[in-house]
């Protein structure tokens, strides 16, 4: 909220500045509204059937930071 207050006294529309951030406008405007109630953003409270096991992620990142790439 601070850094979109800076942006508008500085001439930059609210819209923008929350575009900038990646928040949306209302969400910006609900916070505003209920300042106590803090950033109630979930995300993704599954798991993809199709996403990499611990290990596939782990093997990778150790072949893309391999000398050879």
């Amino acid at each position: 909220m601070e850094l979109v207050g800076e942006a508008a006294e500085n001439g930059a529309r609210r819209s923008k500045a929350c575009e900038v951030l990646g928040l949306s406008l209302r969400m910006l405007q609900r916070w505003q509204k209920q300042p106590d109630r803090g950033d109630r953003r979930a995300g993704p409270n599954h798991i993809t059937a199709n996403s990499l096991s611990k290990e596939e992620k782990r093997l990778m990142i150790a072949v893309a930071t391999s000398p050879q790439f």
